[in-house]
């Protein structure tokens, strides 16, 4: 019998740090709804790129729980 299984998560960043990081970049003239999904993209395309990396330190990591030495 086989499994699937698989995990999705929704993840957003408070509106002050939009503000914020608009200021910062100097983008004020662009309007915030653009400025915003285009950052979303932008982190989402930087994600995928390294996602390789996640995959690896998480599986890597030495932490077992107690019951998979039984």
């Amino acid at each position: 019998m086989q499994s699937i299984a698989g995990i999705h998560y929704n993840f957003s960043l408070p509106d002050d740090f939009w503000t914020l990081l608009q200021k910062m970049e100097n983008a004020e003239g662009e309007d915030a709804r653009d400025f915003r999904s285009r950052r979303y993209f932008e982190l989402i395309r930087n994600l995928r790129r390294h996602s390789w990396i996640l995959l690896y330190l998480f599986v890597a990591s030495p932490g077992i729980d107690e019951s998979f030495l039984d």
